[in-house]
């Protein structure tokens, strides 16, 4: 496998919603994890025994939301989670700058 490689610190999952079962291993990792750190072992063995993903399935889950900045590296094979209020307040900015965009575009 291949490292996982995102630029430290940017949240990329703003651009869209995530899919339902990416955002399902997200909350399950942070609900298992909180802040603390994992390895990527266990988290590819969380993810397999609880969702009955393949271990290549789960570790594909695992790499996008670490591109997307969900999940930090704090070395090759230790992780930890993005807080759920940080990521949550990030959509809602997003939302709510996004919607103010589309009202000023039309009368209200």
């Amino acid at each position: 496998m291949q490292p996982f490689t995102n630029d430290a610190g940017n949240i990329l999952f703003l651009q869209k919603w995530l899919k339902k079962r990416d955002f399902l291993a997200y909350y399950f990792l942070w609900k298992t994890y909180r802040t603390n750190e994992f390895n990527l072992g266990e988290a590819l063995n969380l993810l397999h025994t609880t969702f009955c993903y393949s271990k290549k399935t789960a570790a594909n889950i695992i790499k996008r939301l670490y591109k997307l900045g969900l999940l930090q590296r704090i070395n090759y094979m230790v992780f930890k989670c993005l807080d759920l209020d940080t990521v949550l307040q990030a959509y809602l900015r997003s939302y709510i700058k996004c919607r103010g965009k589309a009202c000023k575009s039309k009368e209200c």
